[in-house]
């Protein structure tokens, strides 16, 4: 007996599949109706249903997308993008969902999580300066802790990939090309960091070898080549794997100290930094490092402050377990106070467990924007005052829009004497217009009920300047004082509440 259905069985249960994956999608079950337009094109592959699949794939993906679940919405939108004949249309949501997702870990300090979304995007658009720059960051920041857990071969890997993407680009172009915003909290590759990696590349295999005198060799050869070499966060930690394998601990301590300074909330350094201690016998000086470690480890994806701010929002809580850094690169507060905050999105960037939102800005324009208006010595109070009453109004209506949780205004970072900026020859005081406006920030802040983060009076000597010791050297306060500012953020706002 034949089991063939018929043509009239086909188109009879052909419409019957129809139907029902139109009243689901009427219903924005959008992902059972996907399932019923399937099985009706296997039947009659028509391309009215074509039109249908696109419309569920596209709106599940977005429904999902929405609830956060990124990784279930690029799945969707993969499948739109094939049936579409890979249309730009179909193609930006799925950059989306890849950027999304990318980030959505990258925040959460988990990197290999993060890299087969950033390099989708990269695939997707490898001309997009922002998904290279994203893709190139994570091969990076994952190659770094290959480096830091001994695993060289695939730090070797990972870094090879980002020098193959390097080397498509002209190397005129680096320096301004990448230098380009695209995600801002990543790190960004410069000129001189394709140089350093080209030439760490070797290094890695050498040291994993036990030939320490070739490694050397090849990081005083950096050393000559490259003027930034100090400040890649790789060549620290091969200078001090060297020097620690050579029992030359003092030299190996200094430069894990300054890789601990760079990786901001990154716990390996800190980790690989106590463990040298425990090696050397200072049992005391390992206990705050390993401490450091672990709480960074057991916090990640726990933070319940968001700081809104320039780069000083970075070196004033970089490093704090709880806090997430939104850099919003060089905004200021008279823009803040214009546009009545509108660049602040809470929403978007709102935690699960947010407490607090704290904002970072104001030092560009006492050092930079108020010299170039001041006509004497004595012009800048009410230059600052406008500005200061402006900006604590717009942080106002931001509490009022989100009066759930403590809003608090950080202290202006006190002018570094060695920048010339703070010498303009209309004789405009900075660091007095500096303690000015704080003094003024916080009685604004007492009387609109917004909490105020005092970071000036632990970093300002008693001329009003940054303390040299206490810098990075340029006009910024060095990282390693975040643990005083975490004092004083938890002073301001109340105690990290343990989330279970």
């Amino acid at each position: 007996m034949s089991t063939d259905i018929g043509s009239d069985s086909i188109e009879y249960l052909y419409i019957e599949l129809y139907n029902a994956g139109v009243a689901l999608a009427q219903n924005r079950s959008f992902q059972e109706a996907a399932s019923y337009f399937e099985k009706a094109y296997e039947l009659l592959p028509e391309n009215m249903l074509c039109d249908n699949l696109l419309y569920c794939y596209t709106n599940a993906g977005a429904l999902l997308f929405d609830a956060g679940k990124y990784s279930d919405a690029i799945l969707w939108l993969e499948k739109a993008y094939k049936l579409h004949n890979q249309s730009n249309d179909s193609k930006n949501n799925l950059l989306t969902a890849y950027s999304a997702a990318g980030r959505h870990y990258f925040d959460r300090h988990q990197y290999h999580m993060s890299m087969p979304y950033y390099e989708g995007a990269y695939k997707l658009a490898s001309t997009d300066i922002a998904c290279r720059n994203s893709y190139l960051a994570v091969l990076r920041l994952c190659g770094v802790e290959m480096v830091f857990s001994g695993q060289y071969n695939v730090a070797k890997d990972l870094f090879e990939k980002a020098v193959n993407i390097l080397s498509t680009i002209p190397q005129v172009c680096l320096a301004s090309d990448v230098a380009e915003p695209g995600a801002e909290l990543f790190k960004q590759i410069t000129a001189t960091d394709y140089g350093i990696m080209l030439c760490l590349n070797s290094i890695q295999n050498t040291i994993s070898a036990g030939a320490l005198g070739v490694a050397e060799q090849h990081l005083n050869r950096v050393d000559d080549c490259y003027q930034g070499a100090s400040r890649n966060l790789l060549y620290n930690i091969l200078r001090a794997e060297c020097n620690s394998c050579n029992n030359r601990w003092s030299h190996a301590v200094k430069y894990l100290e300054k890789a601990d300074r760079m990786t901001l909330k990154q716990p390996l350094a800190s980790l690989m930094l106590g463990n040298l201690y425990v090696k050397m016998g200072l049992l005391s000086r390992a206990a705050p490092y390993l401490l450091r470690a672990h709480r960074l480890t057991s916090m990640r994806g726990k933070e319940d402050i968001i700081v809104y701010g320039d780069s000083h929002a970075v070196h004033f809580f970089g490093r704090v377990p709880r806090c997430k850094i939104v850099h919003h690169g060089p905004i200021t507060m008279f823009r803040i106070a214009r546009d009545n905050a509108e660049i602040i999105d809470i929403n978007s960037d709102r935690l699960a467990h947010s407490s607090a939102v704290v904002y970072v800005f104001g030092e560009i324009d006492l050092r930079v924007h108020i010299p170039k208006r001041v006509v004497n010595e004595s012009g800048f109070q009410s230059i600052i005052g406008v500005l200061c009453q402006n900006y604590v109004k717009a942080i106002s209506n931001k509490m009022l829009m989100h009066s759930d949780i403590a809003h608090a205004i950080c202290s202006i970072a006190p002018p570094s004497i060695y920048t010339n900026y703070n010498n303009p020859t209309n004789g405009y005081p900075v660091p007095i217009a500096t303690q000015y406006a704080n003094n003024l920030l916080k009685e604004l802040c007492a009387e609109a009920g917004i909490k105020y983060v005092n970071t000036y009076k632990y970093i300002a000597d008693t001329n009003g300047y940054l303390i040299r010791e206490l810098s990075d050297g340029n006009i910024h306060s060095d990282t390693c004082n975040n643990e005083i500012f975490e004092y004083e953020l938890e002073a301001a706002i109340g105690p990290y509440k343990s989330i279970c």
